[in-house]
């Protein structure tokens, strides 16, 4: 019921511990998918420092193979460095 200037009349229950209960749950709720989220980025930030590490000491690697090849394969070419007498 309203009464003449607009206030409603209803008791309020003090002791209800609902409204407070369900607040913390939802923050900590929240808070968990908060840290949950941080620790997994986290995690693949991480994850790919060391895969960029490795593809690049691969491909490193693999440019080192490739030079020695290449200056094996030019310094066995037919006839270099054969001395005829």
């Amino acid at each position: 019921m309203m009464d003449r200037k607009g206030v409603s009349k209803t008791k309020k229950k003090i002791n209800d511990p609902r409204p407070i209960g369900n607040s913390q749950t939802m923050m900590i709720i929240f808070t968990l998918i908060g840290l949950a989220a941080t620790f997994s980025s986290v995690f693949e930030i991480k994850l790919s420092g060391h895969k960029r590490g490795a593809t690049d000491a691969f491909f490193s690697a693999d440019s080192g193979v490739q030079e020695s090849v290449a200056n094996i394969e030019n310094f066995n070419s037919p006839g270099k460095y054969i001395h005829k007498k």
